[in-house]
Parts: structure tokens; sequence; C-alpha cells
């Protein structure tokens, strides 16, 4: 539910639909269908065409999302929008920033800032409304020859079968099936998909709700994110404010579950509120309101991430709170981690028991955020009254004991491992340190013999292999990109790196596994233990 006036920083191009090769008997199956043309189901697409893979992307609007919606890129998104090679215009368009404070009442106190090494590559965080997200990653689809996307064409039904899917779609020309070899379905949290494929999100809900409110507001404040708990214009609740590019300012503010959703995102109702806090911490420039949304925290998650030949991503696959900005980031390392597997399946590669392995590891990245997010969203939004008293005790301690100030702390979105399923696999080798099997492997620079750069542009989109003190770069596998590097320096420190060791790195960046001693015989056994499917 939302309102919105004409936005003055973003005019959307509305995208005319074509009629579609089904409506005049051709019936020839897709080799993936991704339902939804949010940002997640546009990286999924873009990454399957550059692994070579032809994608029909099926989406009801006509146009992009409106509104700022997900706005900040963590560390781990703008790596993955790297290897699409679209990094740079995200950077030039985005704020970057790395620190925020909490306040309590007009009292500051926490001052935090987000972990990050003096040598990444990219911010520790990127602010970029929704709109931009998603036109920088339409464009490179709509430009790619492998990519079609059929604009206003809403998804239907789904007949989905062990050796492939039909789904029914509407479109401007009539009604009509698609049939695919897998489905994408990234048609987010209300996912018509799921209800098609008769699976559910499982978990928790959050009781109180939050008003999400864009301003067009010309002020020179720094980029940081700023929170205050028990402002006078909102006793009792939390009130968030994030600097976003083009003069727009999100406001986030907590209302309780008893409020009627409709009267609280009126104009009217938005706007006496906003002006008090506003007036309240100082601000004195002309502001307007661009849009509102309201917005539910919660917890939850499909039992399963494959069925049969769908494969869900995304908010259609999993729900999480939005303090630490772990939704749409989610959800882009869901795609990290499946479109090479699918790439793969789709292209005859490998054996569709890889796919398993993403909804496993998935699962247990989307249940470590949940673990993380439920300690912010209970101090940030408790919902009963014993959270309430617990949460406001340790507001009042903080005031006088800075022991309790880390609790106002929102954790933000960390790259996280993979710690369970059967691409798990053991050392080779006695090894004190370094990363190991699931791990994701640190972004560092990395010295070849040309050049000193980073690890994830040496390795690019496919298998690598990181070895030390090598001295033939040719392992003679197809498809596999060597890097080497000195045991004797601050990777290979780090990596806990002899003369002979070396890892081999998934086409996501995780670690496979890592020899003290390797052959190119030894690296392609493994390889050849996941495309054939021996590993279950």
């Amino acid at each position: 539910m939302s309102t919105a006036t004409a936005f003055s920083y973003f005019e959307p191009t509305l995208h005319q639909s074509s009629e579609p090769r089904e409506l005049t008997g051709d019936t020839a199956p897709h080799s993936v269908v991704v339902v939804g043309a949010g940002p997640v189901g546009l990286a999924a697409a873009l990454d399957l065409a550059q692994r070579g893979v032809k994608v029909t992307v099926v989406e009801q609007d006509d146009k992009v999302s409106l509104g700022s919606r997900a706005v900040a890129l963590s560390y781990r998104s703008q790596e993955i929008l790297a290897r699409l090679g679209l990094i740079d215009r995200f950077l030039d368009a985005g704020l970057d920033w790395e620190s925020g404070r909490s306040f309590y009442r007009d009292t500051e106190i926490c001052n935090f800032a987000i972990p990050q090494t003096s040598d990444a590559q990219y911010p520790a965080l990127l602010n970029l409304q929704q709109p931009f997200i998603e036109t920088y990653l339409l464009e490179p689809c709509l430009a790619h020859p492998l990519i079609e996307v059929r604009w206003s064409t809403t998804f239907v039904d789904i007949d989905n079968r062990e050796d492939g899917a039909t789904l029914t779609v509407e479109s401007p020309y009539g009604t009509y099936d698609l049939h695919a070899d897998w489905v994408v379905a990234s048609d987010g949290a209300r996912s018509e998909v799921r209800k098609k494929v008769g699976t559910h999100l499982e978990g928790t809900t959050y009781s109180n709700m939050f008003v999400i409110v864009d301003l067009r507001l010309k002020r020179d404040r720094p980029t940081e994110r700023l929170c205050w708990f028990d402002p006078p214009a909102f006793p009792g609740s939390t009130v968030l404010l994030h600097k976003q590019p083009h003069d727009i300012w999100r406001v986030d503010y907590q209302i309780s579950a008893d409020v009627d959703p409709d009267e609280a995102v009126k104009p009217e109702t938005v706007i006496p509120k906003v002006r008090q806090h506003l007036d309240w911490i100082g601000e004195e420039a002309d502001w307007e309101i661009e849009w509102i949304s309201l917005y539910r925290a919660h917890a939850l998650s499909l039992p399963r991430y494959r069925e049969r030949r769908v494969l869900f991503v995304g908010d259609a696959a999993h729900l999480l709170p939005i303090f630490g900005v772990r939704g749409l980031n989610s959800g882009l390392v869901d795609v990290a981690n499946l479109t090479w597997k699918l790439a793969a399946v789709a292209g005859g590669d490998a054996d569709a028991t890889l796919l398993d392995t993403f909804d496993v590891e998935q699962h247990d990245v989307w249940a470590q955020n949940r673990d993380i997010a439920h300690l912010s969203t209970l101090f940030m939004t408790p919902g009963t009254y014993g959270t309430v008293l617990v949460r406001d005790a340790a507001l009042d301690l903080a005031l006088v004991d800075e022991n309790f100030r880390a609790l106002a702390d929102p954790r933000y979105s960390t790259p996280l491992d993979y710690r369970v399923g059967p691409m798990m696999l053991p050392d080779r080798g006695d090894w004190d340190g370094g990363v190991v099997s699931g791990g994701l492997l640190p972004n560092k620079p990395v010295t070849t013999a040309d050049d000193t750069v980073f690890l994830n542009d040496a390795t690019g989109p496919g298998w690598a292999l990181l070895s030390f003190d090598a001295e033939d770069a040719d392992t003679g596998i197809a498809g596999l990109a060597h890097v080497t590097a000195v045991s004797d320096s601050e990777l290979g420190r780090l990596l806990d790196a002899r003369p002979g060791s070396a890892y081999l790195i998934r086409p996501d960046r995780h670690v496979l596994t890592r020899w003290r001693e390797w052959t190119p015989a030894d690296v392609r056994t493994v390889i050849d233990q996941f495309t054939k499917g021996e590993i279950r």
C-alpha cells in the first residue's frame, strides 16, 4: 500500500509489450523463465545470460519499481554487481557510507562504524534508490541477445513437473502457455508462483509496522544512518533517517499494530508527524513528500527453495527484517549461489542434483541472517510488553553505562560463509588457519605476474584455482582460471599459505577445498564430482 506524487528525481520509462511467439504458433520451450523483473530477477537473468543461458523474463508491470524500497547495497552485493560488469555505474550514482548514530530521546547513545578493512575495493554500504538499481540492471538485460523481457505479462498458473514446467500467463495479446525447462521465481513477497506451486512461508511475523516516507529535502548533512528511540513526535517508537541521492531523504517510523494501516499512510496523517520530528532535530529547509509506504518486519522462509523445476530466490523464497539491510542483499546472494549452478545444469554440464546444494546453502544463510536480525528487530521494534520493558531499561542504562550502548548497534549485513551441505569438503593436508570449505574468500589485492589486482577481478566469474609459489600456471583444465600468488605476502599469510598450497574457488567465490600440495588431476577430480552429480 503506497501513495506518491510525481517523482521529481526519477522519470520511469514505459516499456511496450510485443506479441509473443506462442500466439503465432511457436511453442518451443524456453531454457529458463524468470518470473519478476525486480532487482533480484534482473540480476539472475543477466548473470545467466552472461554464462550463455537464454532467458525469458516475465513482468506484469510496464516499468521499474518506484519509491526508495531497497536502498542500501552491502559490500557483498557490490562484489556481485562488479562481476556483472555494473559496479562503476552504481558507484557513480550512489552515496557511500560506513557509520551511524543512535539517540535515546535527545542523547546520543551509540556511534558505530561498519567493519571494513583499509584495502577494501568498495564502500561498506552504498545508498541508491530501487528505481535506479533496477534501471541499471535492466538496461544491459534489454541489450543482451540472450534475454527477452515480456512486459505487461501476468503469471496466472503453473504445471510444475519433474521434466519441465508450463506457465500460463496473461498478456495484452491474450492468454497463453509458456513452456520452460527451468523457472526462477523472483516475484517478491506476495509471490504468485509460490502460491500456485503450493508452498508456504514459515517463521515469525513481528507485530509492529513502519511507515516509510521519501522526502525531497535539499540539505548537506553527512551520509550516515540516524536513529532515534522515543523522540517527541513518536513517543515510545523508533525513527530512522537515511540520506539518498538526488536530495531524497528516507524516514522510517514505527507505528503500533492496532493502528489502521490505511489511515497511517495518508499524507494528512504523515505530514504533521514528520514535520514535528524535523523541527525537533533542527531541520529548517523546505521539504515535500515524494512517496509513502508501509512495512511490517518478517523472518519467514519456504521449507525448500527448489520445487522440481522451480527455484525460488529473494523475497519469493524468504523474508528478513529490514534492519541491517538484509532484504535485497540476501536476494543478490541467492543469485550468486544459484546462477552458476543453473547455468551448468541448463547447459548440460552438470547433473540437476547440483541445484539441491543451492537450497541447502541458502537456507543456512537465511537462518544466519534471521538469528542476527532477530536481536536488532527486538530492540528496534519490541512487540510485547515484556520486550518493551527490557528495551527501555537498556536505553535508560545506556545513558549512564556505555556497556549497554552496543545494544543499539543495528548489526549491518556482513558476508556470510556456508556451513552445511555436500559442498563442505575436508582440507587436504594440515592447516592452522586460513579459510575453510564453504568460507567466502576475502577480496584482497593479489600480485600476479603482470600486476597487482583484487582477487575477484583476477579469478573471474567461473571456477578458479588460487595457488602459491607455483611455477606453471597452466592446469590444462578448460574454464578454470589459475591465479598464482606469493605465500610470503599479506594474502598468503591471511590464507595460511605455504609454497605449493592451493585453494579451489567456486564461481560464487566460496572455497570448495584446499590442498597443501596439489596436482591438476586432484583439481579435476573434485570439480567432476559435482558436475557429474557424484556427491549428494
